[in-house]
């Protein structure tokens, strides 16, 4: 890859008042057009895995440690710190693809094209999976801690 695509700073990019050919306009708007693609798929993907890897989790909780309530409690401690640790990636991802769609904003106003890759998408799915696993760990933290109550005045 020619290095000289991705010169451009951010904070040349926010005002639109960059100084460079049509050509490496297009090289950077196809560049970062290809890296649009794969962070979307990469974040599909990643999403799919990452509900598998939970809801089998749960089900493995739910199903091999019945009876067992203060095992049972502390295991939805995992599925609970991992869906706080999957939103705050979500957290971290949602500004700088609030960055990235405005250089590609910016590339779209400089090159004259009418429509450019809609990045809101990723930025809003980033928002909707942050707050759907923050959820889900406040779900998880509330289970653990219904289970433990249960186990505390059992005992």
């Amino acid at each position: 890859m020619n290095e000289s695509i991705l010169l451009i700073n951010s904070t040349e990019y926010h005002d639109c008042n960059f100084d460079t050919t049509d050509e490496i306009l297009w090289e950077q708007y196809k560049t970062l057009t290809e890296l649009h693609k794969f962070y979307l798929d990469l974040l599909f993907k990643a999403i799919a895995a990452l509900n598998l890897i939970i809801s089998g989790f749960v089900g493995f909780i739910l199903s091999a440690l019945q009876g067992k309530l203060l095992i049972t409690s502390l295991a939805f401690l995992l599925p609970a710190a991992f869906s706080f640790g999957i939103a705050f990636v979500f957290r971290q991802a949602i500004p700088r693809c609030s960055e990235f769609n405005t250089k590609m904003h910016c590339l779209v106003k400089k090159l004259r094209i009418g429509v450019g890759p809609h990045i809101t998408l990723t930025i809003n799915s980033c928002k909707v999976f942050f707050w759907g696993y923050l959820l889900a760990g406040f779900v998880f933290t509330g289970i653990f801690l219904a289970l433990l109550l249960k186990y505390l005045l059992e005992c």
